[in-house]
Order: structure tokens, then C-alpha cells, then sequence
């Protein structure tokens, strides 16, 4: 479900967080489950070259804490993880306080992604692989990013360019943004109702 926009700003969302940077914000949002592929991203980002401060956020599945620490030593002092199930209210924070939403899915995940909706609904770049229906979502739409699935070299390259290129918000990103509202789902719900 999508999140309302609570109206606080980026800062303090930071600070009820305890992100005490200026650097960019890239999300690792949801459970740490295999097919979501925090793995991938771990390690991909041990050769980005630009500056990036990651905040991993959701349930502890799969990857355990201890298998994300031994992953980000090099760059430990650019992470907070957050490994608990999250609340609606730290969700919504999560996505206020980021700049990118990164979803690194394995190539066997293809269904619905909520940190995608809840975060172009939030104007987030995302960045995802360039597999199946969800990777032509965002190229169609022009929503943010995408990579080879699987591929950490990939990753790493799409990473640095997405760190130092200016994101253009353009009207595709909109429509589709628009298309997430609530209320304009409901109108379009009721007018297909109707014809039945």
C-alpha cells in the first residue's frame, strides 16, 4: 500500500534516523531475502568510485547481519542498517531521507515491487535490473536506472553514473506517478465496475 506523504522534510527525516550525511542516499528497502538481491548490491558498491551513504532498511531474512557487515568493511562508515520489520512510520522516514531506491532483484523475481511504487510516489530515482516487466517499467517511464541482472560490474558502473549524472524528471516519470495515485486507481477501479 502506498504510503501518505507525511510533510516533514529530508533533514529531519536524517535526524530521526541518525544519517548525519550529506552524501547521496541510496535504499536498500525491505527484507533481506535472496531474490531481492542485497548480496549483489553489497558488493557492488566496494568499487563505486563516488560518494554514497547506503541505509539498509527491512526484516532480517536471508542475509544476516553478520553476512552484510563482512561484505561492507571497506566501506563501513557509509552504512546504517536498519534489520527489524519495519513500522509504516520508519518506512515513510526511509523513503523521505533517501535519494535513489536501489532494487538489485535476481533474475527470478518479477512481481510487484512496493519500494517502486512507494518510492517514484515519493519522486525517487530508482535503480533496478533491466529484466522482465518491472525493468521495462522503468525504462518506459523513464523512472530512473537500469542494469544487467546479476551482474555486480554492472551494478557498479550504473552506480557511479547514476552518482554523478543530473536525474531529469520528465513527464513520462509524472504520468506513471500519477497513474500510482490512490484516488485516480479508485476512478478508474469505478469506471471498469460500471461497464460490468
Amino acid at each position: 500500500m502506498l504510503q501518505e506523504n507525511k510533510f516533514i522534510s529530508k533533514e529531519v527525516a536524517k535526524i530521526k534516523l541518525g544519517l548525519t550525511t550529506n552524501k547521496p542516499i541510496l535504499l536498500a528497502l525491505g527484507g533481506t531475502r535472496d531474490d531481492k538481491g542485497l548480496d549483489s548490491l553489497v558488493e557492488s558498491l566496494r568499487n563505486v568510485k563516488n560518494d554514497f551513504y547506503l541505509l539498509i532498511a527491512g526484516k532480517e531474512e536471508t542475509f544476516k547481519k553478520e553476512f552484510i557487515e563482512s561484505k561492507i568493511i571497506s566501506y563501513k562508515d557509509n552504512v546504517k542498517i536498519l534489520l527489524h520489520f519495519l513500522s509504516d512510520d520508519e518506512v515513510n522516514l526511509c523513503l523521505i531521507a533517501s535519494d535513489f531506491i536501489v532494487l538489485p532483484y535476481k533474475k527470478y523475481f518479477d512481481g510487484a515491487s512496493g519500494p517502486l511504487g512507494e518510492g517514484v510516489a515519493m519522486e525517487k530515482i530508482i535503480i533496478r535490473p533491466n529484466h522482465g516487466s518491472l525493468g521495462d517499467i522503468i525504462r518506459n517511464n523513464h523512472l530512473g536506472y537500469t542494469f544487467q541482472s546479476e551482474n555486480t560490474e554492472s551494478l557498479t558502473k550504473i552506480l557511479d553514473l547514476a552518482l554523478t549524472e543530473s536525474f531529469h524528471f520528465d513527464n513520462a516519470y509524472y504520468d506513471y506517478q500519477n497513474a500510482l495515485n490512490p484516488d485516480r486507481f479508485k476512478k478508474e477501479y469505478n469506471k471498469i465496475f460500471q461497464l460490468l
